[in-house]
């Protein structure tokens, strides 16, 4: 096993360039789709008025969101608006009513309850001195004016407090960029590196191997050793990238991110034992492979979340890959910071996915050969 392992190894130094490419290749995709660590901390939301309303008291409205320096609330056309949300560019937007707002919502991100609770402390409070000035018969605006009005501060929780009742999840788009990335490219980086199996047996070479004293079980432990320090470096080293250099917040357990990145790769290295028992030959994978690992990490939620998915068959399909319990559980780690207990379960099916897949990979690659 050793020996087969640092012959990998020496492989691996003198020829790089598809390991690092591909590395370099989720750092890009990171950085870009997910902001490169650079968000603003002025929250823009979109704002429409019901047809009751006048436009002074919409302006009066906007007015009174936007005294908060955190907050930018600009007026666009209702139509556009809701196409906007229902596409996905926007996660939320604001209706003025008479009295009374109502929050359109088509991803739960993270900054939905800062939104949420700065537009209901300023309509509490223009509301409660609108009652007071029509009870005493004076227009009482100049009192807020005189004084620091400290009850427009807005006060900001944790994400993962009880405030979430479940019914919604929480959209951060710097981690699900990261993780669906970083996930999606180990897989070609862990799906090549097996295919010089089929290149050493191809060539002869794997029979030479097979009756020289070292045994077979060594032969596909050293493959395998090999193939699963790539992809976990390669995990590790884009999570410890953004994670000191750009400030991704990967939660307060990242020893449970480094297990779970240990564990997908384990099962993604057995599944790729399955593809090539059912795919022995070389030109084949290289067709096969990008199908592969595209169409696992669409299913699985690396390229969008599968809480927006609403498609029976696609949800149903997305049990079926690792990616989509990888995903689940990084998620659960570092947005939720929830401890292990939340993800034995996932932890447990991807586990077991790797052994069958295991399994039956060598099996078939046995009665092949």
């Amino acid at each position: 096993m050793r020996a087969i392992f640092q012959l990998q190894i020496r492989r691996l130094i003198r020829s790089p360039l598809m390991v690092l490419s591909f590395l370099g290749l989720t750092l890009v995709f990171v950085f870009f789709l997910g902001g490169g660590g650079q968000q603003s901390n002025i929250i823009t939301v979109q704002v429409y008025s019901d047809d009751a309303l006048t436009e002074e008291d919409t302006s009066f409205w906007l007015d009174a969101l936007n005294e908060h320096d955190s907050f930018h609330f600009t007026e666009g056309e209702a139509d556009d608006i809701h196409e906007s949300l229902r596409s996905g560019h926007l996660h939320y937007a604001l209706e003025l009513l008479e009295d009374d707002y109502r929050l359109w919502v088509s991803i739960m991100d993270e900054r939905y309850q800062y939104v949420n609770g700065h537009v209901s402390e300023v309509y509490f409070e223009e509301l409660r001195l609108k009652a007071a000035s029509e009870q005493a018969g004076t227009d009482l605006s100049h009192l807020m004016d005189e004084s620091e009005n400290m009850a427009l501060t807005l006060t900001t929780t944790s994400l993962a407090s009880d405030e979430d009742d479940g019914d919604g999840f929480i959209y951060n788009n710097q981690l699900h960029s990261l993780f669906g990335m970083t996930l999606y490219f180990a897989m070609f980086t862990i799906f090549f590196s097996l295919t010089q199996v089929v290149e050493e047996k191809r060539m002869g070479t794997w029979d030479r191997i097979i009756i020289s004293p070292i045994t077979k079980s060594q032969v596909y432990l050293g493959h395998l050793a090999y193939t699963f320090l790539v992809g976990y470096a390669q995990i590790m080293t884009a999570f410890l990238v953004f994670r000191y250099l750009f400030d991704y917040d990967l939660g307060a357990h990242f020893g449970l991110v480094a297990l779970t990145a240990g564990i997908y790769v384990f099962t993604i290295v057995c599944l790729g034992l399955l593809i090539l028992g059912l795919v022995p030959s070389s030109e084949r994978l290289q067709a096969v492979i990008p199908i592969a690992s595209t169409a696992m990490a669409m299913l699985g939620g690396a390229f969008w979340p599968n809480e927006i998915v609403s498609n029976s068959i696609i949800l149903t399909l997305s049990n079926l890959v690792p990616v989509s319990y990888a995903m689940d559980a990084l998620t659960q780690i570092s947005v939720y910071q929830n401890g292990i207990t939340a993800i034995t379960e996932q932890l447990g099916l991807l586990f077991l996915m790797g052994v069958l897949a295991a399994g039956i990979g060598i099996n078939l690659m046995e009665r092949r050969g």
